[in-house]
């Protein structure tokens, strides 16, 4: 049977190559990082993930053995077990979510400027776990022979959480920007010979690339290509993601098109920062962050092992949040009648992916000193919000815009009569979360909102007119 200490183990091995990665992003914030340092980073943070992979699919593989003989176990022992069992998977989906905060960040050097394939790749599912087996051979095969291919630098996607259209992405230091993006096949051949396939698609005719001859990982036995290395399904799933490949890079020239408005934006990271350095062990310390957010900041018992962090994280932190209460009634507006509130957090990395929002920044990059960041990305502390979005709404209405919540305070509809029509703003939750967990002050969410609906009307005329709003926040 798996121990909480085989977890532990296993999170602290991962987080050896964690640690080595943070360091990466502080010599590149000095200007001091090497090319190797680059192509290591990937191919350390994917061993950190094949630990942690290996990990929770043996937890998995537990369960599943108990729950097939579940008629053999004491009903309390088995409840109990499946209890622990699901801490442990929770305790490594944590670790996977800081695994991913750094491949995030360095994903980020090389896709800041493109907003469009961001947002074609969050259209995708994301994975939690690297592909197993072949899959997972070829992938870090390919990482590791063939970075450089065609003169270009090769991003691995799996190590990220935004990154979810095909396999890999090529970065073009002569056009600066992102020019392919590929989809790798494996196939065991026998012994120790597998095939790779990569099928890709170039931005442009005159892409390296396409004028790249072909070369195989292992030179020595290579020969010509096989027309029969995929089977018939393999090949048309892998025409499938081409042609999602295509679409998106398509939509990245048409980019130019699109109309560009620019809004002032004031964060709280200055209070996030603040918050982080008052944190301490027997409570939270909370400070008011906006017209209707705070935060707060509980630094648990120290200890350098992460493995250990990440249990003692799923505490019972109910005594140290009574000053929460006290906390939560700075944003409570009397003359409200729809005052609610919302608990989230900042850096919370329960679901093995970082919270970070479409056109957002992830949280390497966030103006912090280099303590808080590391703090919060390696769970020497934890970050809880209270939001009333009363004080959103109560912006918004002075502006002209109907707000209509429904009795659980989720906004229904949200619009501004104009005249004879209307301008009406969907999936308004996003917007919101800018607030909460992006940390945007409200008055900017609104200027936002306000300054795209100026556009649409004069450019709609009279005419019914869908705008879609693809915010990029700069910080």
């Amino acid at each position: 049977m798996i121990s909480q200490q085989d977890v532990i183990k296993a999170i602290d091995a991962a987080d050896v190559h964690f640690s080595w990665c943070w360091e990466c992003f502080q010599k590149l914030r000095r200007q001091e990082v090497e090319t190797q340092d680059l192509v290591d980073f990937q191919l350390r943070l994917t061993k950190a993930f094949a630990k942690l992979d290996r990990i929770y699919r043996a937890v998995k593989s537990e369960q599943a053995y108990l729950i097939e003989r579940k008629s053999r176990y004491r009903p309390r022992w088995f409840s109990a077990r499946m209890k622990r069992l699901e801490r442990y998977l929770g305790t490594i989906k944590e670790a996977l979510g800081i695994g991913r905060s750094l491949g995030d960040g360095f994903a980020w050097i090389f896709y800041r400027d493109e907003a469009t394939l961001l947002e074609e790749h969050a259209r995708e599912q994301r994975q939690l776990l690297l592909p197993p087996n072949v899959g997972g051979i070829g992938e870090l095969a390919f990482l590791e022979k063939m970075q450089g291919l065609g003169g270009m630098f090769v991003l691995y996607h799996a190590i990220t959480s935004y990154l979810r259209l095909g396999d890999v992405s090529f970065f073009d230091p002569r056009a600066g920007r992102i020019t392919t993006i590929g989809e790798i096949k494996t196939r065991h051949m026998g012994g120790d010979t597998y095939n790779i396939t990569l099928g890709f698609v170039a931005g442009s005719k005159d892409n390296p690339l396409v004028r790249q001859p072909d070369k195989a990982i292992n030179q020595k036995n290579s020969g010509p290509p096989s027309h029969e290395v995929l089977d018939d399904l393999t090949q048309k799933k892998l025409k499938r993601q081409i042609d999602q490949i295509a679409n998106a890079l398509t939509k990245q020239k048409k980019i130019a098109e699109n109309t560009k408005l620019k809004t002032q934006a004031n964060f709280h990271f200055d209070i996030l920062e603040d918050v982080v350095r008052r944190s301490r062990l027997n409570a939270f310390e909370f400070r008011k962050g906006g017209a209707g957010l705070v935060l707060g900041a509980w630094r648990p018992r120290r200890s350098e092992s992460l493995g250990q962090r990440l249990f003692r994280k799923g505490g019972n932190v109910d005594g140290i949040l009574d000053p929460a209460r006290e906390a939560a009634l700075e944003v409570v507006n009397p003359a409200f009648s729809d005052n609610c509130m919302f608990v989230g957090s900042v850096g919370g990395h329960g679901s093995g992916f970082p919270p970070m929002l479409v056109g957002g920044v992830p949280m390497v990059w966030w103006p912090l000193n280099e303590g808080a960041l590391r703090d919060l990305i390696f769970d020497y502390v934890i970050v809880v919000t209270l939001f009333n979005p009363a004080h959103l709404w109560a912006l918004l209405r002075e502006r002209g815009f109907i707000v209509v919540p429904n009795d659980r305070s989720q906004v229904t509809r949200i619009y501004r009569p104009i005249g004879k029509k209307r301008f009406e703003v969907a999936n308004f939750d996003y917007f919101e979360r800018l607030v909460q967990h992006g940390l945007l002050d409200e008055k900017a969410v609104v200027d936002m909102i306000e300054a795209t609906a100026a556009q649409a009307v004069r450019v709609a005329g009279d005419e019914p007119l869908r705008v879609d709003i693809r915010p990029r926040l700069i910080v």
